[in-house]
């Protein structure tokens, strides 16, 4: 039944096609006959091989699906870590923050560290100094050198030193001191030493 049906519909497409040329309303050109050759060829592509184009169009639509949920997936991966990072680089701030903070209070706290133990060290050590400055001594002759000649004599090197290299560029002239009470104080302690 189905085949006389078509039959039906090949034979009335022919026959409309015969009077249509008779009476010159179809006029046979290239144009036309390539028209014609290309729906003849889609209906028997459509009649013979419709299924096959239909599983290689699935199959094509098959793969095309995974590659965009492959995609989609990939895309929402790699948006969810960028909200990670920027949640991070958001919180940065605060952090960068508590770490000033914290580095700032550990830098007071070492240098007030710092200062108590050089002021510590320092008076250790003008403790000891003191000590063995009072401590009393003999001098050549075997006499006991009270602390305030001890003192002098200690002094008296330093004194000196800074005298000999400071010669001639103007060191005694820029104090307020006279510089012949200088040089008389200066030939006292020699004397004193050399005794």
């Amino acid at each position: 039944m189905e085949t006389n049906q078509r039959w039906r519909t090949y034979l009335f497409v022919f026959l409309i096609i015969c009077v249509c040329s008779s009476s010159h309303i179809l006029i046979y050109n290239e144009e036309l006959i390539v028209v014609l050759t290309f729906f003849l060829f889609l209906a028997f592509l459509s009649n013979y091989f419709a299924n096959t184009f239909k599983e290689s169009l699935d199959e094509r639509s098959d793969g095309i699906r995974a590659e965009l949920q492959n995609f989609f997936l990939l895309k929402k991966n790699s948006l969810d870590e960028l909200y990670q990072q920027h949640d991070k680089v958001f919180h940065l701030p605060s952090a960068l923050k508590d770490l000033n903070r914290f580095t700032g209070e550990g830098m007071s706290q070492g240098l007030e560290r710092g200062k108590n133990a050089l002021f510590f060290t320092l008076s250790q050590q003008m403790a000891q100094k003191c000590t063995t400055l009072a401590v009393t001594t003999t001098s050549p002759s075997g006499t006991e050198l009270p602390l305030e000649n001890r003192l002098s004599i200690n002094q008296l090197g330093s004194l000196l030193y800074h005298l000999e290299n400071n010669k001639g560029k103007g060191f005694l002239t820029r104090q307020s001191w006279d510089r012949s009470t200088i040089e008389r104080g200066i030939k006292l302690l020699q004397k004193k030493e050399s005794r």
